[in-house]
This record gives C-alpha cells, structure tokens and sequence, in this order.
C-alpha cells in the first residue's frame, strides 16, 4: 500500500475526511491516512512538521476544490512533493463544478474523483516507484 498525502485547502475538509473514510471499506482498493495537523502552528514549525509528513509519503494527491487555487498550504505542500520528486495527482472534488486547477499543478495529471480513475493514478505511482513509469507525466483537466 503506498503511503499517501492528501493535500487540500482548508475549506475542503468535508472531501478528505470522505476520502479517508472510503478508504476504509473493504471494496476499496486503497487506504488513506489522515496525517492532518490538528494545532495550530506557526509558519515555519508547521512548514518543518509537514514537509517530514511529505517525506515520509511515496504519493501526493491534491484534492481541487473551487478556491484551491487560493490555498497558500496547499499549494506549498504541492511544491515541496515537486522537489522531492514524489508522484503527485490532483483530484476535482466536484463534478458539477470543478476547481480551478492551481498553477503549481501544470503537466501533473487532474483527475475527476472515481474509483477507476484513483486506481489508474495509484497504479502509475506504484509503477513509478518501481522504476516503470515517468514522474508526474499525463494530462490536466
């Protein structure tokens, strides 16, 4: 299973807290964890906390809500998985009325939330992993 972190701006809790319980189920087949930050911090702890969270993970999913673009955490948590070339994949938390796709996430593939569409990405992560597969390569939404 890899070790993903879900990055997301503030006001898009709701689809996290989602994403993490439809992990759960037993016909999903990934998990998520919720390694979110329950204090708050001061710019630069709160920058060294989560940049170690991001090491410690092998994926990043960006979930892309409609002010997501505005989202400075978010945002610079999608530019630290950049540096340390993690797999990154962004996620249209709405169909009807999907997010501007933020400017840290251009040539990184936007997908809509749907099972086959998660586990292609999970699967190119895993492949990348193993050598298999070009970073951060596909198409924006």
């Amino acid at each position: 299973m890899l070790r993903a972190f879900v990055s997301f701006a503030s006001e898009d809790m709701w689809a996290r807290d989602f994403l993490v319980r439809q992990s759960l189920f037993s016909a999903t087949p990934w998990t998520f964890e919720d390694n979110s930050l329950r204090q708050d911090l001061d710019d630069a702890t709160w920058k060294k906390h989560v940049r170690r969270l991001i090491q410690n993970s092998e994926l990043l999913v960006l979930l892309i809500g409609e002010e997501t673009y505005l989202a400075p955490g978010a945002i610079w948590e999608v530019e630290c998985a950049r540096k340390l070339s993690l797999p990154i994949f962004g996620m249209q938390i709405r169909r009807d009325s999907p997010g501007r796709i933020p400017d840290c996430m251009r040539g990184i593939p936007v997908i809509y939330w749907d099972f086959g569409s998660i586990s292609a990405e999970l699967d190119r992560a895993y492949a990348w992993l193993e050598g298999q597969w070009p970073r951060n390569t596909g198409t924006r939404r």
